[in-house]
C-alpha cells in the first residue's frame, strides 16, 4: 500500500490540497512536489497562486491528484510551515488511505480546441513566451496538449480556451510532462490543472464535454 502511494504521487508535478481552517471553511492550495523522502513530502505553494492562504501546523490535509483516469486522493497532515515572500514551503506526512475515485467535473472529453498559454518564468516577471496549440482532452478542472518539446518548469501559466461560443480564461499549473512515442518520433504529453477557474466555467465545459460525447455516441448508433 506504501509503495502504491508513493508511486501515485512521485511523477507528478502538482496536486490541489484541501483542509479546514480555523472557521471551519473549506481551503485550497496548489502545490508543487519539491522532494519525496521516506516518510514526508516537501511541497512549494505559491504565495499569489493560492491568495495567501496558509495551512498552519497540525492541520489535517486532503491530497488530490488529477489524472486521466480519475482523482487519487490521500491524506496527510502538515509537520512545518515556512512562509516566504514568493512561496510558502510546507513538510507534510507520508500520505495515507489512498483511494481512487471519479468526478463528473473530471470526465475528460477529447475535444481539439484551440488555445494560447502564456508562460511567465517568474511569479512577478512581465515576461513570458507564448504557445499557440489544439488540446489533446479537455475537462472542468483541466486540459492536456501533445508537442514536441519538454515543458519548461515555470511559476505562473495564464490559459485562454477558445470555444465557439466564448472563451474561458484561467490561470493553470502542470500537473506533469510524459514522454511518448508516436509514429517512431518523439512526442511529450503535458497535463494541467486549472488553478483559479470560475464554477460557472467548470460547468460550462462539463456541459460541452458531455455533449461531445452524446454527440459521438449517436454518430456511433448511425454508422
Amino acid at each position: 500500500m506504501i509503495q502504491d502511494v508513493f508511486n501515485q504521487f512521485r511523477d507528478f508535478k502538482s496536486f490541489e490540497v484541501a483542509f479546514y481552517n480555523q472557521d471551519k471553511e473549506l481551503q485550497k492550495l496548489y502545490c508543487t512536489v519539491k522532494s519525496i523522502e521516506n516518510n514526508r513530502i516537501v511541497l512549494n505553494a505559491n504565495n499569489n497562486t493560492n491568495k495567501n492562504i496558509v495551512a498552519s501546523v497540525g492541520e489535517d490535509l486532503q491530497l488530490h491528484i488529477y489524472t486521466e483516469n480519475g482523482i487519487y486522493s490521500a491524506k496527510s497532515k502538515v509537520i512545518l510551515v515556512s512562509k516566504g515572500l514568493i512561496n510558502t514551503e510546507y513538510i507534510i506526512s507520508y500520505p495515507a488511505n489512498s483511494k481512487h475515485s471519479q468526478r463528473r467535473e473530471y470526465f475528460r472529453a477529447e475535444i481539439p480546441l484551440k488555445f494560447n498559454m502564456k508562460v511567465f518564468p517568474s511569479e512577478n516577471s512581465d515576461k513570458f513566451f507564448a504557445i499557440d496549440g489544439t488540446t489533446r482532452n479537455v475537462c472542468g478542472k483541466g486540459m492536456s496538449f501533445i508537442s514536441d518539446k519538454l515543458f519548461l518548469e515555470c511559476e505562473k501559466i495564464e490559459v485562454e480556451l477558445a470555444f465557439d461560443e466564448k472563451v474561458v480564461k484561467t490561470s493553470a499549473q502542470l500537473v506533469y510532462s510524459k514522454k511518448i512515442v508516436i509514429q517512431d518520433h518523439s512526442k511529450f504529453i503535458h497535463a494541467f490543472m486549472f488553478t483559479d477557474i470560475s464554477k460557472k466555467d467548470i460547468e460550462f465545459i462539463i456541459k460541452k464535454c458531455f455533449l461531445h460525447q452524446l454527440d459521438l455516441r449517436k454518430k456511433s448508433i448511425w454508422d
